[in-house]
C-alpha cells in the first residue's frame, strides 16, 4: 500500500472513530398507543417490523403493532392476557381463562390464528418469549394453599414439544430469554435468584450467578450475550453476561438508584434506570457502564418515565412511556434509530494507537508532496531547457516559405 493510500485509511479510521464504539447516539420517538386499544398499553417485544404487548382498562388484553398506533391488533377480544414475544410473525403470551389460571398461546397476527399451548398435566403457564421454532417461558401445577409452583419451560417445533427445564436443586425457575440454541431466566435456590442459561434440557444448566452479587436474574439474551440484573447491597444493577458467571460486566450507573436490562441485540443492551425521584428513565448501553445512553432524552415532553423492555436486530425499540409515575397509565412505545446518525462499529483495540498513525502519515504524506513539488519544479526547468535547445537545432525556415 502506497503513502497516499495509507493516508487516506487513517482519515476513514478517524472518521469512523468519531462515532466508535456503540449504539446510535440519535433515535425517533413512535407513539404506540391510541384510545382505541383503551386507558394504557405497554410494549414488551418486538421483531421483524412487528411489537407487542398489552391494551386496555381495568382488563388488558395482547395487542400487536406493525410501527404505527393506528395498526392496533387485539389479538384476544374474549379473554384477557398479554403478549410478550414476537418472531418470525408469530406472537406468544398467555391468556387468563380464569383468575389465577393462565395459558400459555401462539398467534399469527390474528384472534382467530391463537393456540394453546399449555403443556399436558399442567393446570397453568404462559409463553415469555420466542426466536423461530423455540419458546420460553414457563408452566407449573396448582399445589393447595401453595399455588403454582412454575418451572421454566421450552416448547420446540411447530408442534410446540413440550421440555421441562427446571434444574434440580431449585425451588422455582422460568425461562424469560432464547436465542437459536440457548435459554435463559432465573432459578430460586436458598430463597435467593440466581440468573441461568440452558442449552436446551434440564441437565444443561449454567449458574450465571456472578461473585459478590446477593441475587441474579437473567431477562434476555442474542446469540452471544445475555443480560439481566444483580442485587448487591440493597441495589440492583444491570448485568451483562458472554455464557459465563466470570464474564459479568457491570453496567450500572451511579447516577441511578437502580439499574436493570432487558434485552440485547447486536451489542447493544436495553433497559432502564430508577431515578432518586422515584421516575425511571429507558437506557441503552454498548457493553460498558461509561456506554450508557439516556433514551428519555428522546422523549416528547409530557412523558415523566420511561423504560425499554426489547431490541430486533435493526436497533428498534419497544417499551412504555408514562406522564407520571408507576401509578399513572403507560403507553406503549418505540425508539427508531436514525441511520445517519450510526455510527460505524468497529471491534475493540481497532482504534489503538489511530491518532499516533494518523500524525505519522500525515507528516510523511507532507513529505511525499514536498518531494513531489521539489521533483515537479526540477522536471519543469528540464522540459523548457531541452525546448531550448530543439528549437535551436532546427533549420531555419525561408521567409518566403
Amino acid at each position: 500500500m502506497n503513502r497516499q493510500s495509507l493516508v487516506s485509511v487513517a482519515w476513514i479510521m478517524l472518521f469512523m472513530s468519531a462515532g466508535a464504539p456503540g449504539s446510535p447516539t440519535e433515535y425517533t420517538f413512535i407513539d404506540l398507543h391510541s384510545a382505541a386499544v383503551g386507558n394504557a398499553s405497554g410494549g414488551f417485544g418486538i421483531g421483524d417490523g412487528q411489537q407487542v404487548g398489552f391494551g386496555g382498562d381495568a382488563e388488558v388484553h395482547p395487542y400487536l403493532w406493525t410501527g404505527s398506533a393506528a395498526s392496533a391488533v387485539n389479538l384476544s377480544p374474549t379473554a384477557p392476557g398479554q403478549a410478550w414475544g414476537v418472531d418470525g410473525g408469530k406472537q406468544v403470551g398467555w391468556i387468563n381463562l380464569e383468575i389465577p389460571i393462565t395459558h400459555a398461546a401462539v398467534w399469527s397476527g390474528t384472534a382467530a390464528s391463537m393456540i394453546d399451548i399449555n403443556p399436558p398435566g399442567r393446570d397453568s403457564s404462559a409463553a415469555l418469549a420466542i426466536h423461530g421454532d423455540n419458546i420460553v417461558g414457563y408452566a407449573g401445577t396448582e399445589v393447595p394453599e401453595i399455588g403454582t409452583t412454575p418451572h421454566a419451560t421450552l416448547w420446540q417445533g411447530p408442534a410446540h414439544n413440550f421440555i421441562d427445564l427446571h434444574p434440580a436443586g431449585f425451588y422455582y425457575s422460568n425461562a424469560i430469554g432464547v436465542s437459536a440454541n440457548a435459554q435463559v431466566g432465573r432459578g430460586s435456590i436458598g430463597q435467593l435468584d440466581h440468573a441461568l442459561m440452558w442449552h436446551g434440557s434440564a441437565d444443561s444448566v449454567i449458574d450465571l450467578h456472578p461473585a459478590g452479587y446477593d441475587s441474579s436474574f437473567a431477562w434476555g439474551m442474542s446469540d452471544t450475550q445475555q443480560v439481566g440484573r444483580g442485587q448487591m447491597e440493597f441495589v440492583g444493577r444491570a448485568l451483562l453476561w458472554s455464557g459465563s458467571a466470570q464474564s459479568v460486566i457491570d453496567l450500572h450507573r451511579d447516577e441511578f438508584e437502580g439499574t436493570q436490562a432487558n434485552d440485547v441485540e447486536g451489542g447493544v443492551q436495553v433497559g432502564t434506570g430508577y431515578r432518586s425521584d422515584g421516575l425511571q428513565h429507558a437506557l441503552a448501553w454498548s457493553g460498558s457502564a461509561d456506554s450508557m445512553i439516556d433514551l428519555h432524552d428522546f422523549v416528547p415532553p409530557g412523558f415523566l418515565w420511561s423504560l425499554a423492555s426489547g431490541i430486533d436486530e435493526e436497533g428498534n425499540i419497544v417499551g412504555f412511556a408514562r406522564t407520571g409515575r408507576e401509578d399513572t397509565p403507560s403507553h406503549a412505545v418505540m425508539w427508531v434509530p436514525v441511520t445517519d446518525a450510526s455510527p460505524i462499529p468497529l471491534p475493540a483495540g481497532a482504534l489503538a494507537g489511530g491518532p499516533v498513525l494518523l500524525i505519522a502519515l500525515i507528516t510523511a504524506r507532507r513529505r511525499e508532496l514536498k518531494w513531489s513539488s521539489r521533483t515537479a519544479r526540477r522536471a519543469g526547468r528540464r522540459r523548457r531547457l531541452l525546448s531550448r535547445r530543439t528549437v535551436a537545432s532546427r533549420p531555419c525556415r525561408p521567409a518566403w516559405d
